[in-house]
């Protein structure tokens, strides 16, 4: 489990292009690259020349990754004291009953006030 972790919060995404800068197919990448990839969509591109005719031109395609910042924090929870300093601590001293309370009585003075007007 940590390993995968680490593979997903400290992946290259140089690692899904080739010297040229063209997207890697899904058969050239290596199991590390392909472990991080969430998701990919490739979709043919159209020029459309009217009357109902088009001309393909290219193919777009779109790569989504995992989560790095999400996998980083999950990654943090395994360094014991990583995240001692982000605690937060809520400490109430009226209760929630005591508002409702304190709420009722502050529309029941208002409506006595309006009444005597």
């Amino acid at each position: 489990m940590l390993a995968s972790l680490k593979k997903l919060a400290f992946f290259d995404v140089r690692k899904c292009f080739r010297e040229d800068g063209s997207l890697k197919s899904i058969p050239e990448l290596d199991e590390e690259t392909a472990f991080a990839l969430a998701g990919m969509h490739v979709q043919k591109a159209y020029e459309h020349l009217g009357n109902g005719l088009a001309k393909g031109v290219g193919v777009i395609k779109r790569i989504k990754f995992h989560d790095r910042g999400l996998n980083l924090e999950r990654l943090g929870r395994y360094v014991p004291g990583f995240f001692k300093n982000n605690k937060v601590g809520v400490e109430a001293k009226i209760s929630i009953a005591d508002r409702i309370a304190a709420g009722r009585k502050r529309v029941a003075e208002a409506q006595r006030t309006r009444h005597l007007n």
